[in-house]
């Protein structure tokens, strides 16, 4: 029956569009084909070739629409759906993971609007906010050392070494052992250098940054390094004037010499017992190379520089006991200027305008 014939091809038809691809056999058997369809049998007529299959991207065939699995959309639901709930949670957790943490920025501005809001409100700043007294302080000292560029300056590396393991003991700030100038350079015991450049890191503790360029620096070493440091409580200057270092040396203290020490606001009395290096990795260092005895009796190791000649005729009352040192005292303790430091109308001058200059700017 031709009508059952049609039929059959028509769902044979049918039946290899969906499979996609059509039978390898029936491929082989419309070869003996003749160009004339009609003439041929039924039975013989070529099927015809199935639609083309969608392709993807990467060149495979793609299901149809109508066969393909449609994945639902996520559904936001409200805290009184029964249904969804956990898909409200894993929103919920995308929501959380994609929030950066705070920034740095933020952290910064939070603790500057605190710091507003005090001095807004009159009270006190707290204490990481303030500035430390060795910076701040207006009466001038032999030490702490403030540093200032241009100074010509005697840096210790043995003392450095010893307040860097003073800041890891009790930790105060992370420091970082790589990052520290002998590690990376041939330094000496001790090195003259000068202040080029000193910046400041403002969070607690207040941290001094200086530039030092070395003014006779070893063979085959850079010129320069970085310093980091800060003062602190029972930690020796490692820095001081070159000038204290030169006065020192040029007195030639020994052991046996008698001396007064200013210590706080008053001086202290001593003998002078040994000299030998403070450390044998460091034999050519003269930081803390005395050993004295005050008349108190105690002991310790001193450094050359913290020593000044005796005034007879200021002494204590009572042995072991101290004098208050005066003004004058403490002001010939003081730096002296070179003269090519100020202008050519002098020191005083100089003073007086800078100082003029101030009272201006505080009336702005």
């Amino acid at each position: 029956n031709p009508d059952n014939v049609n039929s059959n091809s028509t769902s044979d038809s049918e039946t290899e569009e969906q499979e996609g691809m059509p039978d390898s056999s029936e491929e082989s058997d419309s070869e003996d084909y003749s160009d004339w369809a009609d003439d041929a049998p039924a039975s013989s007529r070529p099927k015809p070739k199935p639609e083309p299959q969608p392709l993807t991207l990467a060149g495979t065939l793609r299901r149809p629409a109508s066969l393909r699995q449609i994945k639902p959309r996520r559904r936001l639901v409200s805290s009184d759906d029964d249904e969804g709930e956990g898909d409200a949670t894993d929103n919920e957790d995308e929501t959380s993971e994609s929030k950066p943490e705070t920034s740095k920025k933020v952290r910064k501005k939070t603790a500057t609007s605190e710091k507003k809001v005090a001095q807004a409100n009159g009270k006190k700043l707290p204490e990481r906010f303030r500035p430390p007294e060795w910076l701040t302080d207006v009466m001038p000292h032999k030490a702490p050392y403030v540093p200032q560029i241009g100074d010509e300056i005697v840096y210790f590396r043995q003392g450095h070494e010893l307040y860097v393991q003073a800041v890891k003991r009790n930790r105060i700030y992370d420091i970082y052992m790589r990052s520290q100038p002998w590690r990376k350079m041939n330094l000496r015991d001790q090195e003259v250098a000068r202040i080029d450049d000193i910046t400041f890191e403002n969070h607690p503790p207040r941290l001094c940054c200086l530039k030092l360029s070395l003014m006779n620096p070893a063979e085959k070493c850079p010129e320069s390094f970085t310093v980091k440091y800060h003062d602190m409580a029972d930690v020796i200057d490692f820095i001081i004037l070159k000038q204290n270092y030169d006065q020192a040396m040029h007195y030639d203290w020994k052991p046996g010499d008698r001396f007064r020490s200013a210590i706080d606001k008053a001086w202290w009395l001593g003998t002078i017992k040994a000299q030998k290096p403070l450390n044998p990795n460091f034999p050519d260092s003269m930081f803390q190379c005395f050993l004295v005895k005050w008349d108190n009796g105690e002991k310790e190791h001193m450094s050359p520089w913290d020593f000044e000649p005796i005034d007879n005729e200021r002494l204590p009352e009572e042995e072991g006991g101290s004098v208050d040192i005066t003004p004058e005292e403490r002001m010939a303790m003081m730096y002296v200027p070179e003269p090519h430091e100020w202008s050519e109308y002098g020191m005083d001058y100089d003073c007086e305008r800078i100082a003029r200059g101030l009272g201006r700017i505080m009336e702005l």
